[in-house]
């Protein structure tokens, strides 16, 4: 079995070294290409691609608790009402950023670890729309769960 692989090798090599110019000119031609195509698709998405983003993330991991339209759900009592528009003015994206990484204790869990910045910037981004008229405009459209419409 040995000799075989051995022999095989052998071919391919003698294979590459006769007709070896030739292919490594195509792979010339097609390495830029490749290259380009690969660098064009890692780029960081902008516009409505990184809103959809923060739906997502919100939807998978905050919903559960503070309802699709940020005003909370009556099976956690707790929660805070994200469209409060007193409450939201006063505090910063930093402090936003603070509660979502190291939780609320006792209602809210620590997401700490769990997003790289640009998810944790469109994600905060996305609860500020709660607050503002079109975000709550756009997420009462969208409800589909009861709130319990209390404010903090």
């Amino acid at each position: 079995m040995a000799k075989r692989w051995t022999k095989r090798a052998l071919l391919s090599w003698r294979e590459l070294v006769r007709g070896g110019a030739a292919r490594i000119g195509r792979a010339r031609a097609v390495c830029p290409l490749l290259v380009t195509l690969i660098l064009a698709s890692c780029q960081v998405p902008a516009g409505p691609e990184r809103a959809l983003e923060g739906k997502e993330i919100y939807e998978r991991h905050c919903a559960r608790c503070h309802g699709i339209d940020g005003k909370g759900v009556a099976s956690t009592p707790g929660a805070r009402d994200l469209s409060n528009r007193a409450y939201m003015a006063q505090r910063s994206d930093d402090q936003l950023r603070g509660s979502i990484m190291g939780g609320v204790p006792p209602t809210m869990p620590s997401f700490g670890g769990q997003f790289l910045e640009p998810s944790m910037k469109v994600l905060v981004a996305y609860i500020r729309g709660f607050s503002t008229t079109a975000g709550q405009e756009s997420a009462a459209a969208s409800s589909k769960e009861p709130s319990n419409g209390t404010a903090p």
